[in-house]
């Protein structure tokens, strides 16, 4: 699967190899990050 960004008037670009796998890792991260935080939170 690759990563493409799609223009207004229906271009489609290919995006560097790696992109897609960037954006779930930084997507992962803002996620967990809080949900785990407050999960310590809640514990203590």
């Amino acid at each position: 699967m690759t990563a493409c960004c799609r223009r207004e008037d229906g271009t489609t670009y290919e995006l560097a190899t790696g992109t897609q796998a960037v954006f779930w890792v930084c997507c992962s991260v803002t996620v967990l990050s809080p949900a785990g935080g407050l999960w310590r939170a809640l514990r203590t």
